[in-house]
């Protein structure tokens, strides 16, 4: 996150007659307290995005797309691979190779047998041949630590054995007739063994692991919706188990795990959203599930590049739904770009997502403090991604009294505020008077020249932000927020039908409007942009030469508008458009207008 001070611009220099009470009254009026409208956010997907979209996955699997052709899609380069020969020989020949954690830093497992008689050992690494007992349904139990590597089992409250590490299995026989429940998670585990492992951090706590066949592992993946089409649930499959392969082939065997992965959790993968959900054997039931696990048995997803896979098998990472294309893991993660995660157009997770779109909405006040400023009035996305997701995320308000902007990422923008993803296409001050201007980019200038008195004439609740900002109703809004005296005198012979009128007289008559050659005033041209410089520097009676340099390349600095254009750039008035152009010719929307008029009067930005 970077924050920027601006001091007030030379702009403040300004002195007239005709607006200095106005600016005695406003100049750098900054509210006492924060204003706690909400800003909504507005954006697309969940998740991170990156790889294969799950809602995408049944969109495509819908319109035809086979498993293989789904996840062969959203990962570029790769295929898919049965038995692939060149993975260790520790990972095909061992029946039970992969380690999913359970529990974490527990000093207490409470358990019971759900169905069938589990077996309890404890021992150094593998279990002695004597048992400590045999759980059956109806009972209670548990496992304990009393100190460092120090444990026992209990039947109820009654010891069973004597104290030993905290070396420990609970045995379910390779059958699922036998199931044991765990309630610190609500879980129950018919497949494999549950092992219990020490902390190796001096503290009296233990690691809960399921030592796994990776078939078997599959089954509890909970990570698709079960009701979805087959294809569908077939690229999951083989996103999950290529997801998994990949995790434990870079960490190796059990046997061997390291320090720092015997601290984090003794195992390869955890069972929550850190790697994938696993819950084991609830997820049984659901029979398509179990379908696609058995179709894509042994099948994982692989790509030549072997700088970013093990053994070939890729990092298969994926997401709920992304915001209609696939992001890049560099552009998530900043880490270096792996080649089969690339930024794909996706038009099918749009057409399934009920996440496309998605809005949340947060206070003012809220928004100020989360990044560190007094007040935010503006929120925009100032960068994408080429996926479409924002890159950059501007906020511009006060701190301490002085104009500041902070910019977070588009990552730390969806952490920050708790989005569904950082696909955030813009953000919305949802605030007074108007009812359709929250979007607009100039929503916090309109808030403030309405404020201001700069309201013109405007239809019921709407200030139709886009709309061309006609010499009618830029009079009115001159008029009104000047407020300028009227006049007897009728300077114009077309705009008698005007409702304005009166405004466009008392500009008139305090020399901001001057009219066409032929006596004119056109109430119902659109203001250029040229002639807004010429308005403003005249309402705020600023002397000026007769040409200057030219500020833009497509101003000349001799032509009639020139010097006006140099002075509001001078003065922060206006900066051009982002090509570097200021575009004199081109018509000014309403919206601009406000903006005009909060940076020339008000001191806004």
């Amino acid at each position: 996150m970077t924050t920027t001070l601006t001091s007030p611009s030379r702009r403040r220099r300004l002195a007239s007659t005709v607006v200095l009470g106005l600016f005695l009254s406003l100049l750098f009026v900054v509210p006492a307290s924060a204003d706690d409208s909400p800003f909504r956010f507005e954006g697309d997907g969940y998740g991170h995005g990156v790889g294969l979209s799950q809602y995408g996955a049944q969109g495509r699997a819908l319109d035809g797309q086979t498993g293989e052709q789904i996840v062969e899609a959203y990962y570029t380069g790769a295929s898919v691979t049965t038995n692939p020969t060149s993975l260790p020989a520790w990972w095909t020949e061992d029946p039970m190779p992969l380690w999913v954690g359970l529990l974490e830093d527990e000093s207490r497992l409470d358990f019971s047998a759900d169905a069938g008689q589990l077996s309890l050992c404890q021992g150094v690494l593998d279990c002695p041949a004597e048992s400590l007992g045999t759980p059956v349904p109806g009972e209670s139990w548990s496992f304990r630590a009393s100190g460092p590597n120090q444990c026992q089992f209990y039947k109820g409250e009654t010891p069973q054995g004597d104290p030993g590490n905290c070396y420990a299995r609970i045995l379910l026989g390779g059958s699922t007739n036998t199931r044991v429940y765990f309630e610190d998670n609500d879980e129950v585990y018919a497949r494999g063994e549950i092992v219990i492992r020490p902390v190796p951090n001096g503290t009296a706590t233990f690691h809960v692991m399921a030592e796994l066949a990776v078939e078997d592992y599959m089954l509890g993946v909970p990570e698709a919706v079960p009701s979805w089409q087959p294809a569908a649930l077939e690229a999951q499959a083989l996103a999950s188990r290529t997801y998994a392969a990949n995790k434990a082939l870079a960490i190796g065997d059990a046997s061997s795990f390291s320090q720092s992965v015997k601290l984090d959790c003794w195992c390869h993968v955890e069972d929550n959203t850190s790697d994938q959900v696993y819950v084991g054997w609830s997820q049984e039931v659901y029979s398509g599930w179990v379908s696609a696990v058995n179709a894509t048995a042994g099948q994982y997803i692989t790509h030549p590049d072997s700088a970013t896979t093990e053994y070939g098998i890729i990092l298969a990472l994926y997401s709920s739904a992304n915001g209609g294309a696939s992001e890049t893991n560099n552009a998530y993660w900043g880490s270096a770009q792996y080649p089969y995660l690339e930024t794909i157009p996706d038009p099918w997770t749009n057409d399934a997502s009920p996440h496309n779109p998605w809005s949340k909405t947060w206070g003012g006040n809220t928004v100020a403090s989360a990044v560190g400023l007094d007040t935010v009035e503006r929120v925009w996305v100032s960068e994408f991604n080429p996926s479409t997701s924002a890159k950059t995320v501007t906020f511009e308000g006060y701190d301490g009294g002085v104009y500041a902007t902070t910019e977070l990422s588009g990552t730390q923008t969806r952490s920050t505020f708790g989005l569904k993803s950082h696909f955030l296409d813009r953000v919305c001050r949802e605030r007074g008077p108007y009812d359709d201007d929250g979007c607009s980019f100039f929503e916090h200038n309109i808030f403030n020249i309405n404020a201001a008195g700069f309201v013109g004439t405007l239809p019921g609740n709407d200030y139709d932000p886009e709309a061309p900002m006609t010499r009618s109703s830029m009079a009115a809004f001159l008029a009104d927020g000047l407020n300028l005296p009227g006049t007897s005198t009728d300077y114009f012979p077309d705009d008698d039908s005007d409702p304005n009128e009166a405004k466009i007289n008392a500009l008139a008559e305090a020399g901001i409007v001057i009219g066409f050659e032929d006596g004119t005033y056109r109430p119902n041209n659109s203001v250029t942009r040229a002639e807004m410089a010429v308005y403003l520097t005249r309402a705020l009676e600023l002397t000026l030469p007769g040409s200057v340099p030219d500020p833009f390349p497509d101003v000349p600095g001799d032509s009639w508008f020139g010097p006006a254009v140099a002075e509001i750039l001078d003065l922060g008035v206006t900066v051009g458009h982002q090509d570097g152009l200021y575009h004199p010719h081109e018509g000014t929307t309403r919206e601009q207008m406000a903006g005009f008029l909060d940076r020339a009067f008000l001191g806004g930005f």
